[in-house]
């Protein structure tokens, strides 16, 4: 028979365990951060992509009505439409240009503030954006 000796058991160093837990706090602290700020830059990009579509539909439908009148009002109906479903990302929109020039063309700019998720310290949690959109007017000859 084979006589079978007890395991051997090493002594562990406390400062190499010590230094693993200070390496994967310091990594974690990256990666945070890091994650955070492509949260925050996805939101930007949501947000621009979302006041561009807008701008563009609201230009859509106002190059379709017959007047300014009802090319701003269609406007204003579109946009509401278009970005109420993201009132978590955007605080204000506002339609500061609706240009109607019978025959030629329309042009709708947007702007928006939008929200950071998680803000730097020391700087603003908003962003400042706008879409600017210009639509032929097409008229047909009867």
């Amino acid at each position: 028979m084979v006589a079978m000796s007890a395991p051997v058991s090493l002594p562990i160093d406390r400062a190499a365990r010590g230094q693993s837990i200070i390496e994967v706090v310091t990594a974690m602290t990256v990666v945070t951060t890091v994650f955070l700020f492509l949260l925050d830059l996805t939101t930007l990009v949501l947000v621009s992509s979302k006041l561009d579509s807008a701008a563009k539909s609201a230009a859509r439908a106002a190059a379709k009505e017959p007047n300014e009148e009802n090319a701003r009002r269609v406007v204003v109906e579109v946009v509401r439409k278009n970005l109420t479903d993201g009132r978590a990302m955007i605080a204000n929109v506002r339609v500061p240009q609706v240009t109607y020039e019978p025959n030629k063309r329309v042009t709708v700019t947007l702007s928006v503030v939008a929200k950071i998720m998680v803000p730097v310290p020391g700087m603003k949690p908003t962003v400042d954006m706008g879409a600017k959109a210009v639509e032929p007017i097409v008229t047909v000859s009867k």
